[in-house]
């Protein structure tokens, strides 16, 4: 351990050691507490190293503010990402439709979305799947809950239009019709994970959203509600971790242009290497993925797993600490995922948490998830 653990801290350690009244169990704990503190130091220390030189962080969110496009991508043109004929003539007919059976399929079409939620996904096909483009052209705008582009306390928003387009393709299919609620964002609600926890504590389908001090735009999806303390990883084979191709500092000529670069997401999903989905610990660190794959997986893919990494740095997927101020990726076999950021680590300029809803206003929203959260509290449903 002395290529973590200083020589005075090698010495004190040895010392201790030899004393009949500590058991090795707690020198153990005391060497994982010391390693903790020096590598969060090293990492503090990594980013503070050119403090000088670089912009303040209220500097730097004031850029992501003024960057181009920003705000334009908010605009109602963006809210849907087609805008073919099919969609105009379907709601065109809409339209000529009496008011009374209008208000009668907008409420069956509620309803089936709610119940939705309660239903099972399509088991994974082994047949490869081919996107239809007539399905792609049936879409909708999004309604967005929760902020809107005139709230200023939650601006610069991490995710915008093209980007929730783009996540909601690659989500179960009964999500892919839902609406995105802002549940908390850390430039209004402040940088703490027990209050982010507070404010999704009722939400099941979720999207975390970062952005970096470096225009570096990444995050997950989980399908499980987000639970403090719970025994180990837990969670489904529906999450996935997801990342913008380019940084958003990339110099963009027009909106479109914005636009196309925030479609560009790559998107990491669950691999089946082994289960270790999502994770709350007691002090609120916060783990997406982890680690090589399960004792269980077979030789072929281990050896695969073996090639790929071949510096045995397995990790956390995504990592974030109490305050939510930095974080760090990893490669990780859960998603088969490389490091979201270059060097590993992160400072964090804003970070957001949306929930998945298949109503249109903001009190329904909140009807909905304390009713399904009674359900789940009563009944005898047990969340995956």
């Amino acid at each position: 351990r002395g290529d973590i653990l200083e020589d005075n801290e090698v010495s004190f350690l040895e010392q201790v050691r030899k004393s009949p009244l500590v058991s090795a169990h707690e020198i153990n704990v005391a060497i994982k507490v010391i390693q903790n503190d020096i590598i969060y130091r090293r990492l503090l220390g990594k980013n503070k190293k050119n403090d000088e030189q670089k912009p303040t962080r209220e500097q730097k969110i004031q850029q992501q503010q003024d960057a181009s496009f920003r705000r334009e991508l908010w605009q109602e043109e963006f809210f849907s990402c087609s805008s073919t004929s099919t969609t105009k003539s379907n709601q065109e007919e809409k339209d000529d439709c009496p008011p009374q059976t209008k208000q009668q399929e907008e409420e069956c079409s509620t309803l089936f979305k709610m119940f939705s939620y309660f239903a099972p996904s399509p088991p994974p096909s082994s047949e490869p799947q081919v996107d239809d483009d007539d399905d792609d052209d049936d879409v909708f705008p999004l309604v967005v809950l929760g902020t809107s582009i005139d709230d200023e306390r939650a601006q610069p928003h991490v995710l915008s239009p093209p980007i929730m387009h783009e996540l909601l393709r690659h989500m179960p299919y009964k999500l892919r019709d839902d609406n995105f609620w802002l549940k908390y964002s850390m430039i209004r609600d402040g940088g703490s994970a027990e209050t982010m926890m507070h404010h999704v504590r009722n939400s099941v389908c979720t999207v975390v959203a970062i952005e970096t001090m470096d225009g570096n735009v990444f995050g997950c999806f989980t399908s499980s509600p987000w639970r403090r303390g719970t025994n180990g990883f837990y969670g489904s084979g529906e999450a996935f971790l997801w990342k913008l191709a380019l940084s958003r500092f990339t110099p963009c000529d027009t909106p479109e242009q914005q636009a196309d670069l925030e479609r560009n997401v790559i998107v990491h999903a669950w691999s089946g290497k082994n289960r270790n989905v999502q994770f709350v610990g007691s002090a609120f660190e916060i783990r997406v993925g982890s680690g090589p794959p399960d004792d269980d997986n077979d030789d072929d893919n281990k050896e695969n797993d073996d090639c790929n990494n071949k510096n045995g740095s397995f990790g956390f997927g995504l990592a974030m600490e109490q305050f939510l101020d930095l974080g760090t990726s990893s490669e990780c076999a859960t998603f088969s995922s490389p490091p979201l950021v270059e060097d590993g680590t992160f400072a964090i300029a804003n970070l957001e948490v949306w929930a998945l809803t298949p109503v249109t206003t903001l009190d329904m929203a909140e009807k909905l998830e304390l009713g399904r959260q009674f359900i789940f509290d009563h009944g005898h449903f047990v969340h995956v």
